[in-house]
């Protein structure tokens, strides 16, 4: 797989990032994941006491997977669990290590179900004219 990486901004806070760009992937078993410019996220809801421990939701290894995750439970397009997998395989790819992937992993199938079950009916419709599976 050739890395690819999303161009991205500030957006209103210092927690919030705007694609700038469309930003396309293919996730094995899953399909071309298509991200339309404009769309909003947090790179990983990891709270700034956590970095120590996963790094930063910035970080090079870890930026495509979260931008995928974040892409995929404000849509639901897939079950949680091929969310999940798909973030630990791109953590994988993107070179995150064994441990750093196995960690996130392991807190996301823990904690992302909260996220996950409270997502808001309208939230999920307006991420929808982003983000497109194919």
């Amino acid at each position: 797989m050739s890395r690819q990486y999303p161009s991205i901004t500030p957006y209103d806070n210092d927690r919030l990032w705007k694609l700038c760009q469309t930003f396309e992937i293919h996730v094995p078993g899953i399909g071309l994941i298509r991200i339309m410019g404009g769309f909003v996220c947090d790179f990983g809801s990891v709270p700034p006491w956590a970095w120590p421990v996963v790094g930063h939701p910035l970080d090079i290894p870890c930026m495509t997977g979260y931008l995928i995750h974040d892409a995929f439970y404000s849509v639901k397009l897939v079950s949680r669990k091929n969310a999940d997998l798909a973030l630990r395989y791109l953590l994988h790819e993107y070179g995150a290590g064994q441990i750093r992937t196995a960690t996130i992993y392991s807190v996301v199938r823990v904690f992302g179900r909260f996220p996950w079950c409270h997502r808001k009916a309208s939230s999920a419709r307006a991420a929808r004219r982003y983000v497109h599976l194919h």
